[in-house]
């Protein structure tokens, strides 16, 4: 302790944390606490030297733009919990298309329409 109420932590400095702190910041430590023990697994895209997060399902989508021709989606992340879910425009999806599509098929959704690549 570090007075009455701060406590002094023993972390690196490179986390970029103030290694004092109130004890009101702190919480008791609890074994179940979700913790990953490794990332999750990491696909290469053909054609690139990107590797992007394998797509687990799409679990949502909203539309927007004119006649509602713009696609966002709700994306589970192999290997993550529902809570680290995130909204993608279809844009960001070309890597995961089969999933995109399978899942405008089960929800009865028109084909999705995919930007046509730029050539230079």
């Amino acid at each position: 302790m570090v007075g009455t109420n701060a406590v002094e932590l023993d972390i690196p400095d490179s986390m970029g944390i103030e290694a004092v702190q109130n004890v009101s910041v702190l919480k008791e430590y609890d074994p179940d606490d979700r913790i990953q023990a490794s990332p999750p697994p990491l696909r290469q895209v053909k054609g690139t030297t990107e590797a992007v997060m394998e797509v687990e399902q799409i679990v949502d989508h909203a539309e927007s733009g004119t006649n509602r021709s713009r696609h966002q989606y709700r994306i589970r992340f192999m290997g993550l919990p529902e809570d680290e879910d995130e909204w993608m425009p279809s844009e960001r999806l070309n890597h995961a298309k089969d999933v995109v599509e399978a899942y405008h098929q089960a929800q009865g959704l028109p084909a999705p329409s995919w930007p046509t690549p730029r050539t230079t």
